[in-house]
């Protein structure tokens, strides 16, 4: 089986000969491509190490949980491969990085973020999803995370399908958060946010389920559309409200 990926798990450890602390990495889970499994993935561990344990129930279910998802949007609105979605899911998860709260908390402390970052084209933090963890930290709550921070990953895949001349960046703030979080919602955690722009998204989000109709959309339709708005405000009164007064839905040109 080809390696495709891998799951760390990073922390600070006292040197014993210099008293300083340093950054250590352990490979906890690697990603396998797998034709004889059912989504053509496969985690197998590696170290048992830390909270391993932990990590590896946060993990597994990603691989089945994106298939059954993201299957039905390649099938619909792309019309490629058929492998094209296991290569999609292979890039979303070829790089996660489980850090302890001191070392996330250090790295982290000029990016404006409490429980998880990705990171996509080039940034000294180096691609990929890094996920806070700690000793207290159940494993749904990192499962959500992971699929909240995966979602970012999936937006910047999958939106050239609709916009080949942009780029991720022309998405607002509040926009890349309502990807991230409509598909984190899809997982059995729903959560409440105190500050924008993840309020903002997740006040926008509420309002369109109060609509029955956009209520029987799939998510697959939902995550097409979504991809055509740049702009939040855009999306609030071309989208949510149209949604909230039954009228019809005219998406933005590509």
């Amino acid at each position: 089986m080809e390696e495709v990926g891998k799951v760390t798990y990073s922390r600070f450890e006292k040197d014993p000969n210099s008293e300083e602390y340093a950054e250590v990495t352990d490979l906890i889970l690697s990603l396998h491509r797998d034709p004889k499994t059912r989504h053509g993935l496969v985690y197998i561990p590696r170290y048992d190490v830390g909270p391993s344990d932990k990590i590896c129930l946060a993990i597994e279910p990603t691989i089945s949980f994106l298939s059954k998802l993201y299957r039905p949007f390649f099938e619909e609105y792309v019309h490629k491969d058929k492998t094209l979605v296991e290569r999609t899911i292979e890039e979303s998860l070829k790089n996660i990085n489980f850090q302890d709260g001191k070392l996330f908390d250090e790295k982290s402390k000029d990016i404006n973020t409490k429980l998880g970052l990705t990171i996509v084209g080039k940034h000294e933090y180096g691609n990929g999803s890094y996920i806070k963890i700690n000793d207290k930290s159940p494993w749904r709550e990192l499962y959500r995370v992971v699929i909240h921070e995966t979602g970012h990953a999936l937006h910047y895949i999958t939106f050239p399908y609709v916009h080949e001349d942009k780029n991720i960046m022309d998405y607002d703030s509040t926009m890349q958060e309502v990807m991230a979080i409509s598909l984190a919602e899809r997982t059995f955690r729903f959560v409440n946010y105190s500050k924008d722009p993840h309020k903002k998204a997740k006040e926008l989000i509420n309002r369109l389920k109060t609509s029955e109709r956009f209520n029987k959309t799939q998510f697959h339709q939902r995550w097409w559309q979504f991809l055509h708005y740049f702009n939040h405000e855009q999306f609030e009164e071309e989208y949510v409200e149209k949604w909230e007064d039954e009228e019809e839905i005219m998406l933005p040109s590509s």
